[in-house]
């Protein structure tokens, strides 16, 4: 029984990395972690008022696993901070997304499409705003070695918030650069 037992739990331990492992990117049960940074300081007669001017700082990570071979669900989070002349913001966003990547093993580059529902906080002394984003992501994943790929992405954002019952409304269009942990 022992002699089974061995013959058995070695031929799982010796396949288990091809039955189970991922062969690229997108393939199904690969994960892609990204993080973004910005910081901006603005400036000069156009935005400064007595002296100071804005700057704005934003962290956002975001994660990815793949449920299909090129389709994946995850997840985001945004934190900012904006300093003007008038005022202090801070910013929370989180939520969740579904998105359809492009690529197989002999690709180059990963392109991608996301769609995410994020639930937004804004926080400006001293009222407070809560709502919703409706992100249309489009960009694509350049692997730089292994397991680091270079993440170029542009995005439309639908933004709604409300305050004691007041709601307010707008859009976002953006572009960033960032960097991907691939693993699969």
């Amino acid at each position: 029984m022992k002699k089974y037992f061995l013959i058995v739990f070695l031929f799982i331990f010796t396949f288990a990395n091809e039955l189970f492992s991922q062969g690229f990117a997108v393939d199904k049960g690969a994960i892609i972690a990204s993080g973004s940074f910005s910081f901006s300081k603005q400036g000069g007669d156009l935005y400064e008022v007595g002296g100071k001017g804005n700057t704005i700082v934003s962290l956002t990570p975001s994660f990815n696993y793949m449920l299909f071979k090129n389709f994946g669900v995850g997840g985001s989070v945004s934190l900012s901070s904006i300093e003007s002349y008038r005022t202090s913001m801070s910013e929370l966003v989180f939520g969740p997304h579904i998105g359809i990547f492009f690529g197989n093993e002999k690709s180059t580059l990963f392109p991608y499409f996301t769609l995410s529902y994020r639930f937004i906080s804004v926080s400006e002394s001293p009222n407070s705003f809560d709502g919703s984003d409706i992100v249309l992501n489009l960009g694509m994943i350049i692997p730089l070695k292994n397991h680091i790929g270079l993440t170029i992405e542009g995005g439309y954002h639908f933004i709604e918030l409300e305050n004691s019952g007041d709601k307010i409304s707008g859009n976002i269009l953006m572009f960033g650069v960032g960097i991907s942990g691939l693993f699969y």
